[in-house]
């Protein structure tokens, strides 16, 4: 299973990195974790045409504002679109004229599908979701894939939540949206760091880095690298937009 990242920015787009999203590639299915400015980054990459899955996390413009690229992505088909029940009408909303092309403007069919945390949508992608703690609602997720666990918790501070989805995975993709903390409803390194035994994961991939502690590429791997906590059996990745793993 393949793991790229093709947006890795929160906030807004500098530094030629986008957005949030990232692209796994599993053997049946394609899954895209958010809808940021990431999402043209794929028709910069190679990957094989299947049905696709895309979760939302929450409808904050840097998730979400790649809907208006989706009409020129190569390569999708049978795209599904997941998110919480409570964003739904909304997220319509948004992807509709005037703001974007309507549905039957696209190549593809699209179908939206909606979910809560006590009623699963019957989809061939075994997953549990939980509420984050963010200004507004963020949803994290746990995927049970090929017979690895993948975790994807953006937009939220600490919480038990987190913790429970990133527990027993193999990979926990995770926000790293400040150095130290100044917001409250994100998480900081420095939170992560001191926490790395909590998240009960074998890898943590940091992303959705904010342009105000890392305004360029390279300050996060200034500001990040040789300062992790050495916890056993825990690797920390920093990530930059096509930037790619196997799990």
């Amino acid at each position: 299973m393949k793991v790229t990242f093709l947006g890795t920015n929160g906030w807004y787009n500098y530094d030629n990195q986008e957005t949030s999203c990232v692209l796994v590639e599993s053997k049946k299915y394609n899954l895209i974790f958010d809808l940021g400015s990431g999402i043209k980054n794929l028709n910069k990459i190679k990957f094989k045409k299947k049905e696709t899955f895309i979760f939302i996390s929450h409808l904050h413009l840097d998730h979400v504002i790649g809907i208006h690229y989706l009409s020129s992505i190569n390569n999708l088909e049978n795209i599904k679109i997941i998110l919480h029940k409570k964003y739904q009408k909304k997220f319509k909303d948004i992807f509709n004229q005037p703001y974007t092309l309507k549905f039957n403007y696209y190549k593809n069919k699209i179908k939206i599908i909606s979910f809560d945390e006590k009623k699963i949508p019957k989809i061939p992608i075994k997953f549990i979701t939980k509420k984050l703690k963010h200004s507004d609602p963020s949803y994290g997720f746990k995927f049970f894939l090929d017979k690895k666990v993948i975790s994807y918790c953006t937009d939220t501070k600490l919480c038990q939540n987190l913790f429970d989805l990133s527990s027993g995975t193999d990979l926990s993709i995770i926000e790293c949206n400040q150095y130290k903390k100044k917001k409250n409803f994100h998480l900081s390194f420095k939170e992560i760091n001191k926490n790395l035994y909590k998240f009960g994961t074998k890898k943590i991939a940091l992303t959705h880095f904010g342009p105000e502690d890392f305004f360029s590429v390279n300050q996060r791997f200034y500001k990040l690298k040789n300062k992790v906590n050495l916890i056993k059996n825990i690797k920390l990745l920093i990530t930059r937009d096509l930037f790619s793993l196997k799990v």
